[in-house]
């Protein structure tokens, strides 16, 4: 368990590698514009509600457990 409850990330990041974020407190995300690759359980055990996912949408490999145990209502 950690206490991290709010992150934000360069646009210039492309990689979030699996595990990073995993068992946080945070509960809104912004992803940057020029992510390519979200790893293996990388936000998984939060508390997120709200991911906002660039229009330009440049993910072109997102683990499916991702954002494993968290309640998302707003993408």
């Amino acid at each position: 368990y950690n206490d991290l409850t709010k992150i934000t990330f360069p646009n210039s990041l492309t990689y979030i590698g699996d595990w990073s974020f995993f068992d946080n407190q945070i509960k809104t995300l912004q992803l940057p514009e020029n992510l390519s690759y979200l790893g293996h359980a990388v936000f998984a055990k939060n508390h997120i509600k709200h991911v906002n996912i660039p229009k330009s949408k440049r993910t072109t490999n997102l683990n499916n457990k991702a954002f494993d145990k968290n309640i998302i209502v707003e993408c």
